[in-house]
């Protein structure tokens, strides 16, 4: 009998289908590359200070705007902390999130204090501290 040394026409088996899997995991990194948030570059808060809190009944907003390369970043998370204030938030869609009516109280004994402005997203955070006065 006669055996057959022919070579088999095509690609083989094995290599097609690592190509298909290639192909897949390529498809895939590439779209998860795409759909990642830039990070936070930097943010805007408005009053950078905050003068006459002497008195009890002062009152105030905090604007936060977050900002990317790409533009205004919504979905960041926002933590404001000092001058016996402790408050969370997310920015909207707008990139932007407004504290109002906020009473920052001094601590005894002194004349100043800050209230620290965290803003989180996009795997980066970035802090900015506002001035309390008395």
């Amino acid at each position: 009998m006669r055996e057959d040394d022919r070579g088999v026409l095509g690609l083989p088996l094995n290599l097609l289908i690592m190509v298909v899997i290639a192909a897949v995991a390529i498809g895939i990194i590439l779209s998860w590359m795409f759909l990642l948030t830039p990070p936070l570059d930097y943010i805007e808060v408005t009053p950078t200070m905050v003068s006459d809190v002497s008195t009890a009944n002062t009152t105030f907003d905090i604007e936060i705007i977050a900002h990317n390369d790409k533009g205004t970043m919504s979905g960041c998370e926002i933590t404001i902390e000092g001058a016996g204030i402790d408050m969370k938030a997310i920015t909207g869609d707008d990139g932007s999130y407004t504290f109002v009516d906020v009473s920052p109280v001094l601590p005894p004994n002194t004349n100043s204090d800050f209230i620290t402005v965290t803003v989180s997203g996009g795997g980066n955070q970035v802090t900015q501290s506002i001035a309390v006065n008395k």
